[in-house]
């Protein structure tokens, strides 16, 4: 059962931020920064931080190209919808997890998680990373369907999972 699967990633939703402010400013180089604690001496702006993935550009291509000639070379409609879907899910999953990694070294860095947080925020997200499949979409029916639609959507293993309505 999916969701089974996906507990690490609840209690990691516990330990990673729901949202931090983050800040630019200009030093007195004309360098651009960003941060979640800026000096007190320069003027700074706060940035708007969008969920998920925002671009001008075209989406990132699907990981694997073998997935895109499968999903349209399939004539069965419903199969290729679902291939298409889970192409999509497992491509978002690709961008969040790492992104989840980085956000939980800064906050280990920052000491706002110990060692052992950081090492279980890990374990949870490599945990997901491989029991997150193609296969596992194709075949997956009910709540787990739908946690699939979701990450197909680009809105996060956090949101996907539930772990973030469990922080309210």
């Amino acid at each position: 059962m999916l969701a089974r699967r996906w507990l690490p990633l609840l209690l990691l939703g516990c330990v990673l931020p729901l949202h931090a402010q983050v800040y630019t400013w200009v030093d007195e180089n004309g360098q651009k920064h960003f941060g979640n604690q800026p000096p007190a001496t320069q003027v700074v702006k706060e940035v708007k931080i969008n969920q998920g993935y925002v671009s001008d550009g075209p989406p990132p291509q699907a990981a694997s190209a073998t997935n895109s000639a499968t999903a349209e070379s399939s004539t069965d409609s419903q199969g290729s919808d679902d291939q298409k879907m889970c192409s999509e899910a497992m491509r978002w999953t690709a961008i969040d997890l790492p992104n989840l990694k980085e956000i939980a070294g800064e906050r280990k860095q920052r000491g706002d998680l110990t060692s052992e947080q950081y090492k279980q925020a890990i374990q949870a997200l490599d945990q997901a990373q491989s029991e997150i499949t193609l296969q596992g979409c194709l075949a997956s029916t009910g709540k787990e369907r739908e946690q699939y639609k979701c990450l197909s959507g680009g809105a996060g293993v956090l949101v996907c999972s539930g772990a973030l309505g469990t922080l309210n």
